[in-house]
């Protein structure tokens, strides 16, 4: 999926002319709300505290001379440690690209490739406009979303 706020501040003019640009990019931002962007802190601010706990741990058990109840903790912290990180990251990513193609399909662009959408014909069976420039489907009309 294009996404217009890179596109904007790379100056890449080439794909949607500078003002139309700007004026996605800025509507878009970041592409995540105020309350996602806590969570996402509040997942990596429990990660690192988990960390913390499993060195202590280890080191709790290196003094002790129990090295074998490191071994039995440690697939079940790295499961952990990497499950969460990267859950938290495809959610977003996903909730930014659903921003982006709602604020594309607003303006009346191809969120996949950025053609200019405008005039197009609809699909009677379906009410969706194909984009000539890359072949997807779209229904224009959008519902707002709510902030």
């Amino acid at each position: 999926m294009l996404d217009p706020y890179a596109l904007y501040l790379f100056r890449r003019h080439d794909i949607i002319p500078a003002e139309p640009l700007a004026t996605l990019a800025q509507e878009i931002g970041s592409g995540l709300s105020p309350k996602f962007r806590r969570l996402v802190i509040a997942f990596g601010v429990v990660a690192a505290v988990s960390a913390v706990i499993f060195a202590i741990f280890c080191v709790d058990m290196l003094v002790h001379r129990q090295l074998n109840r490191i071994f039995e903790k440690a697939p079940l912290f790295t499961l952990q440690l990497w499950f969460w990180p990267l859950a938290v990251w495809v959610t977003a990513k996903r909730v930014r690209y659903k921003r982006i193609q709602t604020v594309m399909l607003k303006h009346l662009r191809c969120p996949h490739c950025g053609y200019d959408l405008r005039g197009l014909p609809t699909a009677p069976e379906d009410g969706a406009t194909i984009c000539p420039e890359c072949g997807h489907a779209w229904r224009l009309s959008y519902e707002p979303t709510k902030s």
